[in-house]
């Protein structure tokens, strides 16, 4: 029976950190499913996120929660202003051209924080630290209870907007055909920023929430690096139903890697799932040739 509760509540803690995991991934398989670009500097969003949450709670007293109201809001609109200051003058150039713009994005985004706030860890400090939910045999961390239940609400609210509002539509119209949308009358151009700042907004969100669970410090977004594009890369780049599938599977693989082979093991196991499905899945789980949403 002790076997059988470890295993239950392994399941359960994988999967609450999935949904973190595909709040965190989402923004990245957007913007490759409609812009086709690869934003390397997406976690340097994410732990400016973190940071966010962290400031409004120590400084404001702001439940950690709620600062996710301000910190949506606040990186949506600036990665609106690196796509109209960065991205959209690079259309064009080569590809190359963007990743290193991205990488500056990202020592900037590290270096200011390290500044501004110390680059030794931190956490966020709430009333929920420390606190459990028992379920039965099964004891749970309120924090990533909440978090997951937060995380569940934000991606059913992106796929209402994406199949259900105009601007939804247009999104999902640009990411089959952007020159048919634009002979359409879709503008594209307006259609990419709306995205990006989607996207930063979504970090914003995944930051928040990661850093309500676990200490934090600037240059870990590195580490998530990896884990995001995994998981973006295992469910089928531009597939945002499929980095929800491939979070969940990553999320559950830490958990039993964490427990089983100690927690320094666990960032691998993101990669040894994405080397064991893709000559099976080369596209991904529900991923197609063209990387559509």
């Amino acid at each position: 029976m002790e076997t059988l509760r470890i295993i239950g509540e392994l399941l359960i803690n994988g999967l609450l950190l999935g949904g973190v995991y595909a709040v965190m991934a989402t923004g990245l398989s957007l913007i490759f499913g409609v812009m086709r670009i690869l934003q390397i500097a997406h976690t340097a969003l994410i732990i400016l996120g973190c940071y966010f949450s962290y400031a409004l709670a120590t400084h404001f007293s702001l439940d950690p929660f709620l600062s996710i109201l301000l910190t949506f809001p606040a990186l949506f609109l600036l990665s609106m202003l690196l796509y109209r200051c960065l991205v959209a003058p690079l259309e064009n150039a080569p590809p190359v051209s963007s990743l290193l713009a991205f990488f500056g994005v990202i020592l900037m985004v590290e270096n200011s924080i390290g500044i501004i706030w110390s680059t030794n860890y931190t956490a966020i400090y709430s009333r929920y630290q420390g606190k459990s939910l028992a379920l039965g045999a099964l004891i749970l961390s309120l924090p990533q209870l909440l978090a997951f239940c937060v995380a569940v609400v934000i991606l059913t609210a992106l796929f209402l907007f994406l199949k259900r509002t105009e601007v939804g539509r247009a999104i999902r119209a640009v990411s089959q055909d952007r020159e048919t949308a634009r002979i359409l009358g879709v503008d594209v151009d307006r259609i990419f920023l709306i995205v990006f700042g989607l996207a930063g907004g979504l970090a914003a969100v995944g930051g928040a929430l990661m850093g309500i669970i676990y200490s934090f410090y600037p240059a870990l977004h590195w580490q998530w690096l990896g884990v995001v594009f995994s998981v973006v890369i295992l469910g089928g780049l531009g597939k945002v139903q499929g980095t929800v599938l491939a979070a969940g599977i990553i999320g559950i693989t830490e958990s039993f890697t964490s427990y089983y082979l100690g927690s320094q093991w666990a960032p691998m196991a993101a990669f040894a799932i994405l080397i064991l499905t893709l000559p099976l899945r080369p596209h991904g789980l529900l991923g197609t040739p063209g990387g559509r949403l």
